[in-house]
C-alpha cells in the first residue's frame, strides 16, 4: 500500500476507494437488472457529480467502459497527470465541458480544457453568457448535442486519423 503523508489523505484516498467500489457495484448492478449495451456508456455529472466522473475516468484503471464524459460546472480533479491523459486518447474516448460565464472555476476549467486538447483529447469546451454555478435553461439541448458529440467516431466527426 502507498505511504501516505498524513491521516486526513489517508482517509481521503480510502474515501475515493470506497465511492469507486460503490460506483462499480452500481454498474454491475444495472448491467444485470438492464440490457445496458456497454459500448454506449458516457460518465457525467453536475459540479461535484463532473468532478468524480473527470476523477474516475482518469483512473490507472477504469471501473467500467465508458466512451467518455459530459459534464457541468465541474472542480478540475487534482493530480491529473499527462500520462493519465494519454491513457484517454489511447482509449478513444471524447468529452465535453460545459460550464458558466460566472461559474467561479472557470479559469481551471478552461486550462483544462486547454491541456486535453492539447493532448489530442477530442472535446468540445462550452461556455454558457450570464449564468453562475448553475443549469443553462437549454439543457436537454445541450445534453443531447454533448452526447452526440461523444458518440462520433472519426469517420463522421471530419477528424483525420494520424500520420
Amino acid at each position: 500500500m502507498d505511504r501516505f503523508e498524513s491521516y486526513q489523505e489517508m482517509r481521503q484516498r480510502v474515501g475515493e476507494l470506497y465511492r469507486q467500489q460503490e460506483i462499480k457495484d452500481a454498474y454491475q448492478k444495472t448491467v444485470l437488472q438492464y440490457n445496458v449495451d456497454s459500448d454506449h456508456v458516457i460518465m457525467g455529472g453536475f459540479s461535484s457529480g463532473g468532478h468524480l466522473a473527470l476523477t474516475l475516468l482518469m483512473e490507472e484503471v477504469l471501473i467500467f467502459p465508458c466512451r467518455g464524459f459530459v459534464v457541468l460546472c465541474p472542480p478540475v480533479p487534482d493530480g491529473i497527470s499527462i500520462e493519465k491523459i494519454e491513457r484517454v486518447v489511447e482509449l478513444g474516448q471524447r468529452g465535453v465541458l460545459l460550464t458558466t460565464e460566472m461559474d467561479p472555476r472557470l479559469k481551471d476549467q478552461e486550462k483544462f480544457a486547454l491541456v486535453l486538447e492539447s493532448a489530442g483529447v477530442p472535446l468540445r469546451f462550452e461556455v454558457f453568457p450570464n449564468i453562475g454555478h448553475w443549469y443553462p435553461p437549454d439543457l436537454d439541448d445541450k445534453i443531447h448535442q454533448a452526447v452526440d458529440f461523444v458518440f462520433q467516431t472519426k469517420e463522421n466527426s471530419g477528424e483525420r486519423e494520424a500520420e
